[in-house]
């Protein structure tokens, strides 16, 4: 089994992650029996203290600790980063944007609520490109309806 640590230099709550690898390691093996979203796993290498991300079996995972056994053996407690794993899936969902009736943005239009403003705004409407993931483009809510409608 392969592991591939990197240094992440994104936020956490981030879909895409800038990462630099800073190394892969081969023939670890898990502490505990198998837990998908939070592995141990034990591994035989040198200096990984500038790694705080991982990508292990097809899923991204954030170091949360490093414990050291002796010599070059450590052991790392992982936590699975789904918007990294899942980012595919994510980004070709549907989505509804809606706001709350109360606490919400005078700024955004909404024919349901009257506006006492007198600022232009874009209506957004997904469309077949998706939506931008640069903060300088906005921030939105998003809202996911389960039954379809």
């Amino acid at each position: 089994m392969q592991i591939k640590l990197f240094q992440n230099k994104s936020a956490h709550n981030a879909v895409h992650k800038s990462v630099e690898q800073v190394g892969t390691i081969d023939g670890t093996a898990f502490v505990t029996p198998l837990d998908e979203e939070t592995p141990q796993i034990k591994i035989n290498s040198g200096d990984i203290s500038n790694a705080d991300y991982a990508f292990l079996m097809g899923s991204y995972y954030f170091v949360e600790g490093v414990e050291h056994q002796n010599n070059n053996i450590y052991i790392l407690k992982l936590k699975m980063d789904y918007l990294m794993t899942f980012k595919t899936q994510i980004e070709a969902t549907k989505a509804y944007i809606d706001r709350a009736s109360s606490g919400y943005s005078k700024l955004v239009e909404n024919n349901g609520v009257s506006l006492q403003c007198n600022n232009v705004v874009e209506n957004m409407k997904n469309n077949a490109r998706g939506f931008s993931f640069m903060q300088s483009d906005g921030v939105y809510v998003l809202t996911v309806n389960h039954k379809g409608a």
